[in-house]
């Protein structure tokens, strides 16, 4: 299974926001975090036309709450990897992480524990594919 595989154009591009505005968080952008958002928008197939607008103009991309579990996860799993890009893990970009998973109908007390076992896995270097099915499994069977 691809790691992102979206419904619309308006949740890929929503989901590229987050991830822009959680590299924006702490005032730099570093090489690694610009590589971790080439890679999310290959991964997506979003041009570098429609991401210089994102990032040119946030505001004008609207939020949209993905459908499907799987879609949640795996913007979660996205914006914890980009939290973890440039080494430091920022208060701001941790309140990005909530405010998401807010938005997406999570608990803080669920959201805490996706934040955690997320940043677990990924420190561990699992595959993101694997990282997504263990906590779409976590949330079927908390």
């Amino acid at each position: 299974m691809a790691w992102f595989e979206w419904p619309s154009s308006r949740e890929k591009k929503s989901a590229v926001k987050n991830i822009v505005a959680l590299m924006k968080a702490d005032g730099k952008v570093t090489e690694s975090e610009m590589a971790c958002l080439k890679a999310v928008c290959q991964r997506v197939e979003l041009s570098e036309e429609e991401l210089q607008k994102i990032m040119d103009a946030p505001d004008a991309t609207r939020f949209v709450v993905p459908r499907k579990t799987r879609e949640k996860v795996q913007q979660l799993v996205e914006i914890a990897a980009m939290m973890l890009a440039d080494g430091e893990t920022d208060e701001r970009e941790g309140a990005i992480f909530y405010s998401v998973a807010k938005a997406f109908g999570f608990e803080r007390s669920v959201a805490e524990e996706l934040n955690e076992r997320i940043v677990e896995s990924l420190v561990n270097k699992e595959p993101i594919d694997h990282v997504c099915d263990k906590i779409e499994r976590f949330l079927e069977f908390p």
